[in-house]
């Protein structure tokens, strides 16, 4: 499966958005963040 660097900036912008709207915390938002960089999609 391949994952493009548009992708990946358009999860970090939804994920900015969710922690925006407090639909998830700052900390599951570095942990997701943190877990693109891990696969390699940083």
């Amino acid at each position: 499966m391949k994952v493009y660097r548009h992708n990946v900036s358009v999860i970090k912008e939804a994920l900015n958005f969710w922690k925006g709207e407090n639909l998830i915390s700052t900390k599951q938002c570095d942990e997701l963040n943190s877990s693109l960089k891990v696969i390699g999609f940083d």
